[in-house]
């Protein structure tokens, strides 16, 4: 199976190796810390389809250059907290120069758990290993969204828990198919390598600290001169408004920011042209 369905088969042991230790979370109320276990789930399940596909070079790449390397880090690090806290932070506050911007900065918007909690074990397995594998077959936005979807459902087990902060599904999808697509942008630039992919995710990671820094005692509102002004445009054009809460607002910036972002590339993410070259094309199968 390894050699004929490779990706098929990391899918699984991923699921397979990190949901007994979320599940003891959800279930069972272990520690929330079991969870760290759990995201080095899909680099192991990288390592180890990779070594029985029999297939050539590296299971994945830290790095691929320092200038393509530092390239896609710099996009992740100014598109992820851009589309889910800048942006966001501006639409939802009456004066944007009072809030604290500093906090984007500020070493206690992280800790340890910001790269241990996911990123550092994760990204290995989704962008290093399988993003490649997934655009060589479907193509740059088709494998980001499939990813985005095993992604997503990786998680799921998390959603039973309390002890995992987390918003509702309907918003936690599009907020990964979103990030996705800026993490496959960033990847690609760096030719797969996967340092800017494991920043985008901490940073991601971290923009509930960031949106909650930011504001303060800060009231959020969706009443200021902007809501004001597009409610005003939707009344002219006859469309009732709708009220949209803080979550909302988060969501459609990300889909605003990665549509433009689609858009502006064509679909290609900054894809390479070849995505991957390995000895053997014919074993790329799911």
């Amino acid at each position: 199976m390894a050699r004929r369905y490779p990706l098929l088969l990391f899918f699984l042991l991923a699921y397979a190796f990190a949901w007994p230790f979320l599940f003891a979370i959800a279930l069972f109320g272990a520690p929330l810390e079991t969870g760290f276990a759990a995201a080095f789930a899909p680099m192991a399940a990288a390592r180890l389809v990779h070594r029985r596909s029999g297939e050539s070079g590296p299971t994945f790449r830290w790095h691929a250059g320092w200038r393509r390397t530092l390239l896609g880090a710099l996009s992740c690090a100014a598109l992820t907290p851009g589309a889910f806290a800048v942006l966001p932070a501006i639409l939802l506050s009456e004066d944007p120069r009072q809030l604290n911007w500093s906090v984007l900065i500020a070493a206690g918007s992280y800790n340890w758990s910001t790269l241990l909690g996911g990123p550092l074990g994760e990204e290995p397995g989704w962008r290093g290993y399988a993003l490649p594998r997934l655009e060589e077959r479907f193509g740059a936005l088709r494998g980001t969204l499939l990813l985005a979807v095993v992604w997503t459902g990786w998680h799921l087990p998390g959603f039973l828990s309390d002890a995992w902060p987390h918003p509702p599904l309907s918003i936690y999808l599009p907020l990964m198919v979103c990030q996705s697509l800026i993490l496959s942008f960033g990847t690609n630039l760096a030719r797969f390598a996967v340092i800017p992919a494991i920043l985008g995710h901490a940073l991601f990671n971290s923009t509930g600290t960031f949106i909650g820094g930011l504001f303060g005692n800060e009231p959020m509102s969706a009443n200021n001169a902007f809501w004001k002004g597009f409610g005003s445009l939707l009344k002219w054009l006859g469309v009732q408004p709708v009220a949209m809460g803080p979550s909302t607002v988060i969501v459609a910036c990300g889909i605003g920011v990665t549509f433009a972002l689609v858009a502006a590339t064509r679909g290609r993410l900054g894809q390479p042209a070849p995505p991957v070259t390995r000895a053997n094309p014919e074993s790329v199968r799911i």
